[in-house]
């Protein structure tokens, strides 16, 4: 049974600037996806990736900030057929659901002299849970895993 493993380590970062009626907003997301497939018998691949994702928005000028964190799970399967000189099919399906944790948070500062120094939190934290667009990186795992991109990171 030969097996195929990878992983995918998405991140990005940036900001954009203030306008002087916009704050600047600061942004970040890391996380890390893993994932293994193996043939099952008669053309058949089965696989499952799992994920976890960490962003997080700062408007420093308006003491505010949120942080998403995201739990992904995914199985898949799929079969190649040989089509002569026409080609190969390929049929892939899956499934993946992912968990968020959101926490978002603003500080408010009252302007009253003798409450100058009282910066009370409005917090907020929200759960969500549900079916998840983590296509493109379940997808190109997918495609790493069943050894179809090639070491220059174009597809076979």
């Amino acid at each position: 049974m030969k097996a195929g493993k990878g992983a995918v380590g998405p991140g990005d970062w940036g900001s954009l600037a203030d306008d002087g009626n916009a704050a600047r907003v600061e942004t970040d997301v890391a996380g890390l996806f893993l994932g293994a497939d193996a043939k099952v018998g008669h053309g058949w691949r089965l696989g499952v990736v799992l994920g976890h994702t960490d962003g997080r928005v700062r408007v420093d000028q308006r003491a505010s900030r949120s942080s998403v964190k995201s739990d992904t799970g995914a199985v898949y399967g799929g079969r190649g057929w040989d089509l002569g000189a026409a080609g190969r099919l390929n049929w892939l399906a899956g499934a993946a659901y992912t968990r968020h944790a959101v926490d978002s948070r603003r500080e408010l500062t009252i302007g009253v002299a003798a409450l100058a120094n009282l910066r009370p939190t409005i917090p907020s934290i929200y759960r969500t849970r549900g079916l998840s667009n983590k296509s493109r990186i379940v997808h190109g795992l997918v495609h790493i895993l069943r050894g179809q991109v090639r070491r220059d990171g174009r597809r076979r």
